[in-house]
């Protein structure tokens, strides 16, 4: 077989038709009583879709404006701060349209139109959840509080009257419930007695890096790879339907016992499914069938041989395209890195380093670059920013970063003090070829 050169992405998919709210086990399931009756939303959904699949049409004619245009259409059809926009939780949808705005304003080369976009889809479900929960507290008469929910001695109490039915009572209750566990995990806790939120609900930023959320595209390639005892967690991205491209240390432990496929699992977590954001969960998870590593990989030799391919069970309906001639790439040229760097939220959420340069390309074709990563991003795929392949293709994989080990020192740092290393693509793409042959005939 000829040496592979490269591969280009998938073809664009939409971010799809919605998931209901499905009748989910979460914290406060309960029978709310009192109800004032039922608010209709689905007219708003269906108006929001109308402008979302405009929009998205846009996109895939690389109409960046016009697409961020019908996206904001969309959130105005939500009709944020209505009964109905509370009633269906639409706060979810009207984050998942933010999110595609400043990704437009992204691939239109705007880094900080993009990080004011990306900032406000935490404050959109932040207000979201409070919003919904006095509009619960309203349609319940005062006479069951949210408080309830999360009170298992008041759920015989709550569950003694009512003048709705059962089963619409409990559907909104269990959301509830699921909205308040979601909020709690990702962006702050919450007092159980009073529902206030305990210290500040926000997501942090250091001024160099943006919160990120792939919700449309090739984008949603990226996702988590987490060993399945929970011990250990990185990035990595499908950069064909059934092969993820991560760092080899990810999937080495420290004694250099290579693990098993069945130890490790690739999510994808994000806003593309209303469910998994409301129960705070990864709204796919691939089983790993197959893991390659180079022969010579040793966590204490050369970088060159820490990269490592992953594949799954199931397809992903989205992957980047890679470059595998080191031509494509060049000292000075910017690139963007986007992770799970544990520095900044914990690493609950997608942090994206855009435009950073490419210092060095040294021997083995390691790239040396002033990008700001952390533990948890290794294995993230590393994208041109600029060019013909701007935000599509993969040139390397992030595997090193210099950085203090405390998080709030980490955070601290600028760009100037921020060094790393990555994989050139062309380490792996002889051996990505013959994979691609196997495993896809």
């Amino acid at each position: 077989m000829s040496a592979r050169k490269g591969s280009d992405p998938a073809p664009i998919d939409g971010w799809g038709a919605r998931m209901k709210s499905k009748a989910a086990v979460a914290v406060g399931m309960a029978i709310l009583t009192g109800l004032g009756g039922c608010t209709s939303y689905d007219h708003l959904l269906e108006a929001a879709d109308a402008a979302d699949e405009a929009a998205f049409e846009h996109y895939r004619s690389d109409r960046f404006g016009q697409a961020a245009a019908g996206w904001t259409e969309a959130i105005s059809a939500l009709e944020p701060g209505s009964d109905g926009y509370y009633a269906g939780q639409l706060y979810v949808d009207h984050a998942a349209y933010q999110s595609n705005v400043a990704l437009m304003a992204l691939m239109a080369r705007d880094p900080a139109g993009a990080r004011a976009g990306f900032l406000d889809v935490p404050t959109v479900m932040r207000e979201g959840f409070f919003g919904y929960r006095d509009y619960v507290e309203r349609t319940n008469d005062g006479r069951a509080t949210l408080a309830m929910v999360l009170s298992i001695a008041a759920i015989a109490l709550a569950a003694s009257g009512g003048h709705s039915s059962p089963e619409a009572s409990q559907q909104l209750a269990e959301s509830a419930g699921n909205a308040i566990e979601s909020v709690w995990e990702n962006l702050g806790p919450i007092d159980t007695a009073t529902l206030a939120p305990v210290g500040p609900i926000r997501v942090d930023t250091d001024f160099v890096r943006m919160p990120f959320f792939p919700n449309v595209s090739h984008m949603q390639a990226l996702g988590r790879v987490q060993w399945t005892n929970g011990s250990a967690a990185c990035t990595g991205a499908f950069v064909r339907p059934r092969i993820v491209l991560t760092a080899a240390h990810c999937v080495v432990t420290d004694s250099m016992r290579r693990l098993r496929p069945q130890e490790v699992r690739f999510e994808k977590w994000g806003l593309v499914d209303r469910d998994a954001v409301i129960e705070d969960r990864p709204y796919r998870t691939y089983r790993v069938t197959e893991i390659v590593v180079p022969r010579g990989y040793d966590h204490h030799e050369d970088w060159q041989d820490d990269w490592a391919l992953l594949v799954t069970a199931q397809k992903s309906a989205n992957h980047f395209g890679w470059l595998g001639e080191p031509w494509r790439v060049r000292p000075g040229s910017p690139l963007a890195i986007a992770g799970y760097s544990a520095d900044v939220n914990e690493g609950r959420i997608m942090t994206l380093d855009y435009g950073c340069p490419l210092d060095e390309i040294g021997e083995g074709a390691v790239y040396y670059f002033s990008c700001k990563t952390f533990g948890g991003s290794s294995g993230a795929p590393i994208l041109l920013a600029g060019n013909a392949f701007h935000l599509t293709h993969v040139v390397g994989v992030n595997v090193c970063g210099i950085a203090p080990e405390d998080p709030q020192l980490s955070r601290a740092r600028g760009r100037e003090d921020s060094h790393g290393c990555g994989v050139g693509a062309v380490n792996f793409a002889n051996a990505l070829g013959r994979l691609i042959d196997r495993v896809e005939g």
